[in-house]
């Protein structure tokens, strides 16, 4: 017999215990679906939580954790639905979308984990990923917290179904082959390296098809060098610097003075 057979009315319920299971793993399954009911951490698809706003917010907006209000060991509620402060969003760094309005001192559901709808700016139409702006506002970048699933559109404020967190992702394709990132560990992001931000380490180049971390190495250059006419000995200055591919030395080179002739004739190695 099949479990799942409807009822008619005036027949006798006599549920079996594969039907009584159907019906619990249903239920369960529509509420994480939802996020309510008593579906455990373990079953929950997505991560959301309950947010007291400490200013009104916007379903569909970007917030912070602030602090946590139904502790475990204080409240079991925790392990169904954990409530938390919101805090404000803070430029380039995690965020989650709320999924319900909520107005100072209210309450709604947001987002930390899974595919959510919201309204990002797009500025460029290979933008792979979302970020808090300066303005702590969404919009697209090469790097972010959330990855864009869909866009509505390729420029201005669009709809896009957000992928949160971005993490293990990876940055975009790169643009140039040879191309280098680094990790800026105070802004939590891999960013196209200028003059001065090559490090000894966490360093990605585009080798036309792929990110491939490589390592620098250290080496000293020579600056500026003189003739100390009190010792009578040259004196030079170095520096040190990191570059990806530093050749091979090579053989000796004569160096001429300001009027083109060369240095110290008279002397022998």
């Amino acid at each position: 017999m099949d479990p799942l057979r409807p009822v008619r009315g005036g027949d006798p319920v006599r549920m079996s215990a594969a039907t009584q299971n159907a019906v619990l793993q249903a239920a369960r399954t529509a509420n994480r679906m939802r996020g309510f009911g008593t579906a455990s951490a373990s079953e929950r698809e997505d991560a959301q939580v309950l947010i007291v706003a400490a200013a009104a917010l916007t379903r569909f907006q970007a917030f912070a954790l602030g602090a946590v209000v139904n502790t475990p060991v204080a409240d079991g509620s925790f392990l169904r639905l954990p409530v938390f402060n919101s805090a404000a969003v803070t430029a380039d760094q995690p965020f989650g979308i709320m999924l319900d309005p909520a107005p100072a001192g209210g309450t709604g559901r947001g987002l930390l984990f899974g595919l959510v709808p919201a309204q990002v700016s797009i500025l460029s139409s290979t933008h792979q990923y979302v970020r808090i702006n300066s303005s702590l506002a969404l919009e697209s970048a090469t790097t972010g917290y959330a990855r864009i699933v869909w866009a509505g559109g390729t420029s201005g404020s669009q709809w896009c179904l957000l992928s949160l967190p971005a993490a293990g992702a990876g940055p975009d394709a790169g643009s140039v082959t040879g191309q280098i990132l680094y990790w800026d560990n105070t802004a939590k992001k891999w960013t196209v390296s200028v003059v001065g931000t090559l490090a000894t380490n966490d360093l990605l180049q585009w080798d036309g098809t792929k990110w491939v971390k490589v390592t620098p190495t250290q080496v000293t250059f020579l600056t500026a060098w003189h003739l100390n006419k009190t010792s009578h000995a040259f004196e030079v200055k170095t520096q040190t610097g990191y570059v990806l591919n530093p050749g091979t030395m090579s053989g000796w080179t004569a160096i001429t003075d300001a009027d083109g002739g060369l240095l110290d004739e008279g002397l022998t190695t």
